[in-house]
């Protein structure tokens, strides 16, 4: 495996709070993956020490390359020596740093990324890539950019990417009040397409999937393969967590291939006094996710993610380290705040409710058991029930539970039946998609209930 130099970027940029990035980003040479590691960090984290009258800092980049069963490939470390002006000591000095390593065509690989400041791990990110060599059209991963400008003067920066000077936001974080999202992607194999148009849809999605603006372009095909540079205002959205998905049309605007990236965005109401601050609004330092401890993050993500879509339960999965945990949680929960202009996160107050609400009615004496139980799980993925009815044992037949929400879905039924123990009540039966459906339920378990012949006794699939 081939790896290039690493290289720091230093500007002056102010900040609230030390954080470090990682950011891995799969693109191609002809045929051969390249995966593109970029790095941000400020000297919150990296401090400068004076050795020979100049000022150093030391940071090592650790690289470990798995196959996807974690069998280990091989290991490198990069040592870099980043060294400033003395005059730039006391400022806040970004560091952005890029490197590029070779892989093997037609290999899966988990591959960790560590960066490492004196025995101190900064940050960690890691990535499953494939790297199969097919014929048809594909995209590189979208790589969020601080600037993309054309390198007219023949820049020496190590940032040049086909004639572009291209600076990585490893953060993936947008800020200001006229905030501009710029990304750099490549697009493969085009080559049954050339001399003909094609349409490239930008879409900005919200936490919900939910399309919130999009542009599109028509381009000419001249080559199979090809750069595309974005760069969209976004300041009339407000602040959140967006995915950009960005698809690929033929002329008759059939969709060839989509790719999308996650990203946040901090637009303060009013201009902010400090400028070029690519993080979150100290919202997120003051809040309570801040400073939850490792474990306290665990258990808050082990109830939220009931509430997660998919998408944001894999995404939160992906994350290592556990500083970017706890802005994605604190991300995931602004999305879903009702008010955002209040202290109060409304939508969280909310669930906590329920939480203890599944705790005293469904607990029993075990800390946290009330809201790990099935009943406590329905209770905090849907609230509290609009109707709850209780069937205490009556002769051989046992005890269950009916549900009923009457705001959700038309009208959802949830059926619980005690198994085994006092206390271990089972869903059993649930109009609500996802959940389990069984016809015959009530001649399987045996509940103390009486179907009334009604829809809310039978499987929707079966009406």
């Amino acid at each position: 495996m081939n790896v290039l130099k690493i290289i720091l970027f230093l500007s002056v940029i102010v900040s609230a709070q030390a954080e470090s990035y990682l950011d891995l980003s799969l693109f191609k040479n002809g045929d051969n993956p390249i995966l593109n590691i970029s790095f941000y960090s400020d000297n919150g984290d990296i401090q400068y020490k004076l050795v020979q009258n100049s000022y150093i800092a030391k940071i090592d980049f650790q690289i470990i390359v798995n196959d996807l069963n974690h069998n280990t490939i091989d290991t490198l470390i990069w040592k870099y020596s980043s060294q400033i002006d003395t005059t730039k000591l006391n400022s806040q000095n970004v560091v952005i740093a890029e490197n590029k390593l070779n892989l093997k065509s037609n290999n899966t690989y988990l591959i960790i990324c560590n960066a490492i400041y004196e025995n101190k791990y900064l940050v960690s990110q890691s990535v499953n890539l494939n790297t199969i060599v097919d014929s048809s059209v594909s995209m590189s991963d979208i790589l969020l950019v601080y600037d993309v400008a054309e390198n007219n003067n023949n820049s020496k920066s190590e940032f040049v990417r086909n004639n572009y000077v291209v600076t990585p936001n490893a953060s993936n974080s947008i800020y200001g009040t006229e905030p501009r999202l710029q990304t750099y992607q490549e697009i493969y194999n085009l080559g049954k397409y050339i001399n003909n148009n094609i349409l490239i849809k930008y879409s900005i999605l919200d936490g919900t999937h939910k399309e919130v603006i999009s542009q599109s372009k028509k381009t000419k095909v001249s080559y199979a393969n090809f750069l595309d540079i974005l760069d969209l205002n976004l300041f009339e959205i407000s602040t959140g967590t967006y995915y950009l998905s960005i698809s690929i049309l033929d002329s008759n605007e059939k969709n060839i291939f989509t790719k999308s990236k996650l990203f946040f965005l901090l637009n303060p109401a009013t201009k902010p006094s400090i400028q070029g601050l690519f993080r979150e609004s100290r919202a997120f330092e003051e809040s309570v996710f801040s400073s939850m401890t490792d474990g306290e993050l665990d258990l808050e993500f082990s109830k939220f993610k009931l509430i997660l879509s998919e998408y944001e339960i894999d995404q939160f999965n992906k994350l290592i380290d556990y500083k970017a945990k706890r802005r994605a949680i604190y991300k995931y929960w602004y999305i879903r705040d009702s008010d955002t202009i209040t202290t109060l996160n409304e939508k969280r107050e909310e669930f906590l409710n329920r939480v203890k609400t599944a705790e005293r009615l469904f607990g029993n004496g075990i800390e946290n058991s009330g809201w790990k139980s099935e009943r406590g799980k329905i209770m905090l993925k849907y609230g509290i029930a609009t109707v709850r009815n209780i069937n205490q044992r009556e002769g051989d037949r046992v005890e269950c539970e009916e549900w009923f929400y009457d705001d959700l879905g038309g009208g959802l039924f949830f059926y619980f039946v005690q198994r085994f123990a006092l206390n271990n009540f089972v869903l059993v039966h649930s109009n609500a998609s996802g959940e389990p459906r069984d016809p015959n339920w009530l001649q399987n378990y045996n509940p103390n209930i009486q179907s009334d012949g009604t829809s809310k006794f039978r499987n929707n699939n079966q009406r």
